[in-house]
């Protein structure tokens, strides 16, 4: 079991608020949670992130100011390489991906879908730009 004292976060976002300033505009937490925490996430700013308008809402295009360009396979890297340096800079032993954005548009399916049961089910999709993949998948 991890002692929670040693449990490191950080995180991905298209949008460069810090956390504290993204929990309000999310309004999700209770008012008062809310400002018990401000002086825990005030200091959290989120890595770029993956953004394709084609899979996120519309109403989030505005907020996308922190994106990691290029295709998808160049995006894998940098996501890559940006979980390499978060585990070098705060020495954690391991490092645990949680998806949790709720923004991702319905999205009619064209042609075969594209299974992501696992990384070696879709990297060629992502090598291939197939346009099915969506960005939290990447």
């Amino acid at each position: 079991m991890v002692e929670p004292n040693d449990i490191v976060l950080g995180g991905w976002d298209i949008s460069r608020l810090n956390m504290a300033e993204a929990m309000e505009r999310a309004q999700v937490l209770d008012w008062n949670l809310q400002q018990q925490l401000v002086p825990y996430m005030k200091d959290l700013h989120p890595l770029p992130g993956i953004y394709d308008p084609e899979f996120i809402a519309a109403n989030q295009a505005e907020r996308a100011d922190n994106c990691i360009k290029g295709s998808k396979a160049e995006q894998v890297e940098v996501v890559r390489g940006q979980i390499r340096d978060f585990k070098k800079n705060t020495g954690v032993d391991k490092v645990i991906v949680l998806w949790t954005a709720n923004t991702e548009r319905y999205s009619q399916v064209r042609g075969k879908p594209v299974r992501v049961g696992s990384p070696f089910q879709i990297a060629p999709q992502v090598e291939q730009e197939t346009a099915q993949v969506l960005a939290s998948c990447v």
